[in-house]
């Protein structure tokens, strides 16, 4: 009898104390505001959740030819073309784009070495791009610092790793985008095992580099190259696109797979 009156006042204790926890949990939730509905096409989203970029207003008035860019959806990218042509910018406006416009997304970014991880995962996407803009900065789940993984309050969760073991670090991971940046030092011929992990997810895959290794990237992929008037054009699928500003030796590489 003294058993069942203790498992009986155990019992009423308890549930007592998980009524205090689920109330506060739901008083705290109250409190919250919603997490503002961003449009999932990316140029609609920069005008709308990323209006900032090293604390200046974007627009692109001095590089008009990123529009045409930016409308692009295709699954599958390649873009090459030399320093400070913003496509760091453009890459960063991809990971975040995509992982707050559309709830329990995983994308990844993906670099040559560590330190180039950590300083675009530090000052590129976390201080560029979320700490900057007010809207961005309501979706980090907890306080910014961690440079390997961004966890978000809708359930998106951003990765920054390196290429390192044949890209070890990809495997495993549910991914709906995958950037592969640098790709001049990365391992090119391994990339296949990228779009193998995503076979289930139909994830989408970016590559952006310099155009130091246009052959072994016409090689993997079978890209046709060709030149006119002094100008690289490249035709894939149909579409081409060309270097609008020789200043930039910009070069955009879309259609492939």
């Amino acid at each position: 009898m003294y058993r069942n009156q203790w498992v009986t006042e155990h019992n009423s204790l308890a549930k007592r104390e998980i009524a205090k926890i689920r109330e506060t949990i739901l008083a705290r939730d109250r409190g919250k505001k919603p997490l503002p509905s961003l449009p999932s096409n990316l140029l609609e989203w920069v005008g709308q959740a990323r209006p900032i970029v090293e604390r200046r207003p974007r627009n692109f008035l001095a590089v008009p030819f990123w529009e045409e860019i930016y409308k692009d959806d295709f699954a599958c990218k390649m873009i090459l073309g030399g320093r400070q042509t913003y496509k760091s910018t453009y890459v960063t406006d991809l990971l975040a784009c995509d992982a707050t416009s559309v709830p329990g997304s995983q994308v990844c970014y993906v670099s040559f070495s560590q330190q180039s991880q950590s300083a675009f995962s530090k000052q590129k996407l976390q201080i560029g791009t979320f700490s900057q803009n007010p809207i961005l900065g309501q979706f980090p789940r907890s306080k910014l610092g961690n440079v390997g993984e961004i966890s978000l309050k809708n359930d998106s969760t951003i990765y920054c790793t390196t290429d390192t073991g044949k890209y070890k670090n990809v495997e495993g991971k549910s991914l709906n985008h995958c950037i592969l940046d640098e790709a001049q030092y990365q391992h090119m011929e391994e990339a296949p095992r990228v779009v193998q992990t995503m076979m289930a997810t139909k994830g989408k895959l970016t590559i952006t580099g310099l155009v130091v290794k246009q052959a072994l990237h016409t090689k993997i992929f079978g890209t046709r190259v060709t030149s006119e008037s002094g100008c690289m054009m490249i035709k894939i699928g149909g579409r081409d696109y060309s270097s609008v500003n020789m200043v930039l030796s910009l070069v955009i590489i879309s259609k492939m797979c």
